[in-house]
């Protein structure tokens, strides 16, 4: 009994102890926030597309500031201790999730307002602050509010990298010159996107000589590239590239730059600075990146009008990509284009047969079928394009009738719908393609029926009505800002006629 008596006592002096040590405090809350985060990502994953799973996730995000508000834990004292710091990410980790929650379930003004609140009451935790002015800019973005996402793009622009918290913050920070010179560029003014491209890049060229021997450094000279590249100033973008290739020792990481040198000498037409560059990463590289190289390669040539040099390319590419490879299917599509352009139309046709045969619901296959009827309409073969209009719906019916993965079914509806059009059943196509968007309006893959539907409407068939609904319909249900932009110009020239 004495011996129980003792361990007891003993047992409260220790939580006693425990009580009383801030340290101990801290490793207690730390471990409560951490297990109450992870349950609630796990929740979150795929949460919008059950709304009852997303109310739990919600509530459970909600839960995690509200045990540990920020007026607590971004505090001087609580932020001076690291575990006090730990809990302060965890809860701003939970605040950040439950707006993107919004932003996922396309609730963009709602999302606007709580990436605001996280990044004011959250501002301490700079990785968060960022991803959240960052998540601002795209629901601002979503929502046409064109001058506040340009400001919210401009401000992450402006941010040192070399300064800047790490992993996907930084990644952001890398993204923001860009997106703000698109938003420039959109807007009617290409000079000041140029300009903000160079001094983006000018910065982050700075941000490497700071970050020494950071493992991101890399990641920062192809984002200040890339900038290069679409500014024009292309020897410059292959300059940061060699610098990156001197330092990257990762064979996956070499193809990435080997590639984006390839794709910045052809961006310039640059067919043997290209063709140098292919040489030279066959050496090390293998596989899709170098098959990607020998197709930037081609297109060069193509654009150069050398016919010979491009098609020995593309027969070389054909001949080294695996069957099913996306690069086989897209050389011998533009193969069959550049034959076509050269008058030389048995050959590009037994190509397009042959690519619709051998990847029958690739986007490129399905082309290939719409480009074999499309040549004799444009040639004003009247019974010939009559014959393959017949022959090639015979055949997508019957591929529809066997498919069922979704996005395929897209594509193939989108090449029935092109086909009835170019055979005079505009009305027919203009059908198929409402039901495709009535069925998949929310997939990114939808919008070219969108847009096939507003030409449609708006031109052969002339129907003012159906073509203000298309355009209305891209420009409020689209997520890419491009199309919403196209969409309401469309709406523009309607107003005016």
């Amino acid at each position: 009994m004495m011996a129980l008596m003792s361990a007891v006592m003993a047992a409260g002096i220790v939580v006693a102890g425990l009580a009383g040590c801030r340290g101990n405090a801290d490793l207690w809350d730390r471990y409560r926030s951490e297990r109450m985060l992870w349950k609630a990502q796990r929740l979150a994953a795929g949460a919008t597309a059950d709304r009852a799973r997303e109310s739990r996730a919600a509530m459970a995000l909600e839960a995690i500031p509200t045990a540990f508000p920020p007026s607590v834990w971004t505090a001087a004292d609580a932020w001076a201790r690291p575990m006090g710091r730990e809990i302060a990410r965890n809860a701003a980790s939970a605040a950040l999730l439950r707006a993107r929650l919004d932003e996922d379930a396309e609730r963009a003004a709602v999302a606007v307002t709580g990436y605001a609140r996280v990044a004011s009451e959250w501002g301490r935790v700079d990785s968060v602050r960022v991803l959240a002015n960052a998540g601002r800019a795209r629901c601002l973005e979503r929502l046409d509010r064109d001058a506040e996402a340009l400001d919210a793009w401009y401000a992450l622009a402006s941010r040192d990298v070399a300064t800047a918290p790490g992993g996907e913050a930084r990644g952001r920070l890398l993204e923001a010159p860009r997106r703000a010179a698109e938003w420039l560029a959109a807007t009617g003014r290409p000079e000041a996107a140029d300009s903000l491209r160079r001094a983006a890049a000018l910065g982050f060229a700075a941000a490497t000589v700071a970050l020494g021997g950071d493992s991101t450094v890399m990641d920062v000279r192809i984002a200040g590239a890339d900038l290069l590249d679409q500014a024009g100033d292309h020897a410059l973008a292959r300059n940061e590239l060699r610098k990156a290739l001197a330092s990257v020792r990762s064979a996956h990481r070499r193809a990435a730059i080997w590639l984006a040198l390839v794709r910045s000498a052809a961006a310039e037409d640059a067919p043997d600075s290209a063709g140098a560059c292919v040489d030279a990463m066959e050496t090390e590289i293998s596989g899709p990146p170098a098959r990607f190289a020998e197709q930037a390669l081609a297109r060069c040539w193509a654009r150069r009008n050398v016919a010979d040099s491009a098609l020995a390319v593309y027969k070389r590419l054909v001949e080294r990509s695996p069957d099913g490879a996306d690069p086989a299917a897209e050389a011998r599509l533009e193969r069959a284009s550049l034959l076509e352009r050269q008058d030389r139309w048995e050959v590009a046709r037994a190509d397009l047969r042959t690519l619709a045969t051998l990847f029958p619901s690739h986007p490129c296959g399905l082309a290939a079928r719409v480009r074999i009827v499309r040549h004799s309409v444009e040639k004003g073969e009247t019974e010939l394009a009559a014959v393959e209009a017949r022959h090639t719906l015979l055949e997508l019916d019957d591929q529809l009738s066997r498919q069922g993965d979704p996005e395929s079914r897209i594509r193939v509806r989108m090449a029935r719908a092109e086909v009835m059009t170019m055979a005079g059943r505009g009305a027919e196509a203009l059908d198929d393609l409402d039901a495709i968007w009535r069925l998949e309006g929310r997939r990114a893959m939808a919008v070219p029926a969108g847009w096939l539907a507003a030409r449609l409407a708006d031109s052969a068939l002339s129907r003012p009505d159906q073509a203000h609904l298309w355009y209305t319909r891209l420009a409020e249900q689209s997520k890419d800002l491009g199309v919403r932009r196209m969409a309401r110009e469309g709406l523009a020239r309607e107003t005016k006629h």
